[in-house]
């Protein structure tokens, strides 16, 4: 009996202890303790087809078709849509620090391959 009460306390505890990730959902998570990423200085890598498609650096870069620049904090490369079928804006492009220096660029397109004097730059001016 003693075995037998021995073995299903084991069994208990194994199923009880288990900690994994399911794929049809979690519940009762705390996002202090559960998450999805690593706890030392390695990057997290997403694949499909066993090709990388997204990369976020130890850093907090994050790189979409392309290696995380350190210096910004998304970096895309491919095409992209953004849409949406909302009566707001669509897709915005801003700066929100209170001050920005006369000579600074507010928005920046490059076409630089064929284009090389980049057009679609408003610039602060006073």
């Amino acid at each position: 009996m003693k075995k037998l009460l021995l073995i299903a306390s084991v069994l208990l505890s194994t199923l009880t202890f288990s900690q994994t990730w399911n794929i049809t959902g979690n519940a009762g998570t705390t996002p202090a303790n559960n998450f999805v990423g690593t706890t030392d200085t390695q990057d997290l890598v997403l694949k499909t087809n066993n090709l990388e498609r997204l990369r976020v650096h130890s850093s907090g870069s994050v790189g979409i078709g392309t290696a995380p620049d350190p210096r910004l904090i998304l970096s895309v490369q491919g095409q992209s849509a953004f849409g949406a079928n909302i009566n707001s804006d669509v897709f915005y492009i801003g700066n929100d620090h209170p001050s920005v220096d006369n000579g600074m660029s507010l928005f920046f397109m490059r076409y630089g391959k064929y284009q090389p004097n980049n057009p679609g730059v408003i610039d602060v001016a006073g």
